[in-house]
């Protein structure tokens, strides 16, 4: 190729060589093996290849060992600028007067097809479908354009076939501001032959034909301008950005036609699938295999019984699969911002599909949920998705992936990976432990003990389900499908997830008060139009699920919320409020997710569903929970001991995604860091233990509800302005009042002391011994939470009152805990003790049932329900080991009516009442 510059230099090959060095970055290839393709580039052409030109990339190359670090991110983003750099300058060049030798390492399908960006019909007659002119600029929107309008007159009016490739080759007969492109006969033979062999214009089939021609002319007018009256001599910026937006298209083109060519042939299931993936091998793109599975399983999921079948159903499979509502847009269509309005077409303009020229990410809208109805009704139309009205901010889901099944009429999905297998896998020999992931392509690596605090950005790094997966429970199903952190300027959760910084808040001059703030207001406007919207939405959702216990309880800490959202008050104080709004509206907006989708695919269980690659997903340690959640589509991470690995399935051995990322957490599909470290005054550790018990998520949100607007937060948050110390004028002086949410802070901190013991407001004199409590057992609580007795109840306690003096606390023996211990109103972790009797209940009631039951006063109770909590309360040792006796003993003597309790597992036991999961229901409840 000509070019001005040395003459040891061509943008073509130059093209050709960063390409391979993008491959070396990204794969495992060996540095000989890169030098060996570098020089093969300039065999046979009259440049000589210059190897200080690449040595000092291929030195920075080598020297990085994790591909997760900034310096090889960094490096990448050279690389994919410099192939930019050089596709424009081989696009503007004339035609090549020098040939260009092949790739030295072609894959080994046949070669690739055209860049084609809306889906065709594939041939009858032809094996393979050729490819193009070695050149991806070999034509130009606005023949393409006239192209398939020539393709439409052709199927709706009397023209022949002959007339019909007469005016296709006319199209190219002229030279396009300077530049020749080429008729290429492959690239239309397809649609043509199909037409032609159409009998039945009135058909369905072929009325998706039209549309799919429709749909072509469509998305070519909304980026052509018309031919030019003459030749130019330069590109003109218009065209010049019109290629550009060609070339993020190019792949998914020819992904196309691979796809077509798997449903006109006798081409396998691997067969497509690795020539999809060569595709994309030296493009620069990467091949997302969840854009392209769930095409692949309809074609193989209703070919006829033998396995080859008549072509013309396998061609009917791939236009049901590729024929899309041209009212959405398909995984081959990035969405269009700015579309120009057009009278050829018969579809809307606001609904046309066609390339975008404001963003280069493809938007996914496909899915399957509909197909067995329409099957049924006899339809060979595979309908776009609905997405409900009500759900203005919802998320659309994702696409299927390896683990994907549509609904069809088989036992098994059309991938054979099932959910115990490992599509990839990473081993943690540190903790004995080994995880696989079914439907996903990364590994999170398990949560060990842990350590709980809350970190600098307000989140609580590994430990948050807002960011990290957790361990899976039913009554908390929702915490596995929020949704993952997307960069996206222009996404409608985007405010959910904005870490709130000082710029975000205003100083507020209050007289004899400094460090307050507010709130901006356009962070305000922007944070309370999520909620309003999602609040909206919930209004019309059915009455069952709108009186769901988490929705009514989450609606009502929203509205709190926001109406605190403007109140002035300390920087971290009012950061912590954002923060915890933010919390409370992502987990009601993932449990509105779980009652309306994901429940409903619980009890489907007859069906399978495509993967969400955006909600967070969880950690299973069991197969049944595995295949639930494979079956429904969330992301999995199977967690198991390291003994099992080789009987397990591994397709691929994987880095874990946040191994050695220090205090920077990766997320998932996002290039934002979770900032991990400590804040400068470090927050409480509020749970140490494993990852599986409830307390620890429980103590999280008691963090937010004490740490700074649940309780007299001013008391310590606010600095006087004044620096006069505090009056000392009277004789005794009262002793500094504790604030009551630094005292449950420093309960809620397991490193205050060994143990964990809540510390009294002030240090009283003892004078003379009192009993443990002055209240009357036999009257009943007087607490918002203490339901009203029965008649016969409260008649039998009124009749027992007067032995009050004689049964006292410390005498008295109960056969269930005293109410008191699950409800004290100034002890905020009561209910954890109230979760821990849930847990052991069923054992404790069914023992009341037998001859000789066994009483206990409240302080044994009291250890017991530590115990069930996992708790280690200071002076309780003792109790906590007997009672643990106890415990056994009660299970022991259970276990012959059939009920059972782990005791060495305790947090794993669910927390029930009334059928029901506790907080909320889960959705087989």
């Amino acid at each position: 190729m000509a070019s001005d510059g040395p003459s040891d230099y061509s943008p073509a090959l130059e093209l050709r060589c960063w390409k391979i060095l993008l491959n070396a970055l990204q794969s495992d290839i060996t540095l000989p093996r890169v030098e060996e393709e570098l020089q093969s580039v300039f065999e046979g052409s009259a440049f000589p290849y210059v190897d200080k030109k690449y040595r000092g990339i291929l030195a920075e190359i080598t020297s990085i060992e994790d591909s997760d670090t900034d310096d090889n991110l960094f490096l990448r983003d050279r690389i994919h600028d410099q192939i930019d750099n050089l596709s424009y300058e081989v696009e503007l060049a004339p035609r090549p007067t020098i040939p260009a030798p092949s790739p030295p390492s072609p894959p080994p399908s046949p070669p690739s097809p055209p860049p084609k960006i809306p889906p065709q019909v594939p041939p009858s007659t032809k094996g393979l479908i050729p490819s193009v002119h070695d050149d991806p600029f070999a034509f130009a929107p606005q023949m393409e354009l006239r192209c398939w309008e020539i393709m439409l007159e052709f199927a709706t009016t009397d023209m022949t076939l002959p007339a019909a490739e007469g005016s296709l080759k006319a199209v190219f007969d002229r030279d396009m501001e300077g530049l020749v492109f080429t008729y290429v006969d492959a690239r239309y033979r397809p649609m043509l032959e199909v037409i032609t062999a159409s009998e039945d214009r009135e058909s369905e089939d072929f009325h998706n034909i039209l549309s799919l021609i429709r749909g072509q002319i469509s998305g070519w007018e909304a980026f052509s301008v018309r031919l030019p009256a003459e030749k130019s001599s330069t590109p003109s910026p218009v065209v010049t950005q019109q290629r550009d937006m060609i070339v993020f298209v190019l792949s998914d083109g020819r992904a196309c036609q691979t796809i077509l060519k798997f449903a006109a042939t006798e081409m396998t299931l691997p067969q497509a699938e690795a020539e999809l993936t060569s595709i994309y091998r030296d493009t620069g793109f990467p091949y997302v295999d969840a854009k392209f599975r769930p095409y692949l399983a309809a074609i193989t999921g209703m070919e006829p019984e033998d396995r080859f079948g008549q072509k013309g159903e396998r061609m009917s499979a791939a236009v049901n699969a590729l024929a899309l509502d041209i009212k959405e847009d398909s995984a081959f269509f990035p969405s269009i911002t700015n579309r120009q309005s057009s009278g050829r077409s018969s579809a809307p303009s606001s609904l046309i599909p066609g390339p975008s020229s404001a963003s280069r990410k493809p938007i996914v809208k496909l899915t399957f949920e509909e197909y067995k109805s329409r099957k049924q009704q006899q339809s060979n139309v595979i309908p776009r998705k609905e997405v409900p009205p009500t759900q203005p901010i919802g998320q659309t889901p994702g696409p299927s992936t390896a683990g994907d099944a549509m609904d069809v009429d088989s036992d098994m999905p059309p991938s054979n990976i099932r959910a115990f297998d490992g599509r990839v896998g990473s081993f943690f020999p540190q903790h004995s432990l080994f995880v696989t992931s079914p439907n996903m392509d990364v590994v999170h690596a398990p949560l060990a003990m842990c350590k709980t605090r809350m970190r600098a950005d307000h989140s609580f790094g590994k430990d948050d389900p807002l960011f990290w997966p957790q361990p899976f429970h039913r009554s908390i199903g929702h915490l596995a499908v929020i949704p993952c952190v997307d960069d996206s300027p222009d996404h409608p959760l985007r405010w959910a997830w904005h870490v709130p910084k000082s710029e975000d808040f205003e100083a507020v001059n209050i007289a004899g008060l400094s460090g307050i703030v507010q709130i901006t207001k356009s962070l305000h406007q922007n944070i309370r139009r999520i909620c309003n919207e999602l609040l909206s939405s919930l209004v019309i959702l059915p009455i069952e699920i709108r009186q769901d216990g988490s929705l009514v309880q989450g609606r009502d800490r929203v509205r709190k919320l926001l109406d605190r959202l403007t109140v002035p008050d300390a920087l971290n104080t009012s950061m912590m409020l954002v923060a915890y709004l933010q919390r409370v509206f992502l987990e009601l907006h993932a449990r509105v997710q779980w009652l309306q989708k994901w429940v409903p695919r619980l009890k489907d269980v007859d069906r399978s569903f495509p993967l969400d690659t955006d909600v967070i997903g969880a950690f299973v340690g069991d197969a049944d929970t595995a295949a639930d959640l494979f079956r429904v589509g969330i992301p999995l991470w199977f967690v198991r001991d390291i003994k099992f690995a080789p009987l397990v399935r591994i397709d691929k051995v994987v880095r874990a995604l946040d191994e050695d990322c220090d205090n920077q957490v990766p997320l998932r599909g996002s290039f934002r860091r979770l900032d991990a470290s400590d804040s400068v005054s470090a927050h409480p550790v509020v749970y140490t233990g494993l990852p599986g018990h409830f307390s620890r998520y429980l103590r999280m949100v008691l963090l937010f509800l004490v740490g700074s607007f649940e309780g007299p937060s001013q008391s310590t948050a606010l600095a006087t302005g004044s620096s006069n110390p505090p009056s000392v004028s009277s004789p005794h002086p009262n002793p500094p009042a504790v604030p009551a949410h630094r005292i449950i802070l420093d309960a809620l901190d397991v490193t205050k002391t060994a143990l964990v013991s809540v510390p009294r407001p002030a240090k009283r004199q003892r004078t003379s011994k009192k009993p443990p409590s002055d209240r009357n057992g036999f009257f009943p609580l007087k607490h918002n939470d203490y339901p009203a007795g029965l008649a016969w109840w409260e008649s039998a306690n009124s009749a027992l009152q007067e032995f009050h003096g004689l049964t006292g606390p410390a005498l008295l023996k109960h056969p269930v805990p005293d109410p008191s211990l699950l409800l004290t109103p100034q002890n905020v972790l009561k209910p954890s003790f109230l979760l821990a009797w849930l847990r052991i209940r069923r054992i404790c009631l069914l023992r009341i049932s037998q001859p000789n039951p066994k009483w206990f006063n409240n302080r044994r109770w009291r250890a017991l329900l530590e115990i069930a909590d996992g708790m280690n309360m200071a002076g309780s040792q003792g109790r906590r080991e007997e009672m643990m006796k106890e415990l056994d003993s009660l299970v022991k003597e259970c276990r012959e009516f059939g009920v059972t309790l782990d005791t060495k597992n305790l947090a794993g036991v669910p927390a029930m009442w009334g059928g029901a999961y506790y907080p909320g229901c889960c959705g087989e409840h």
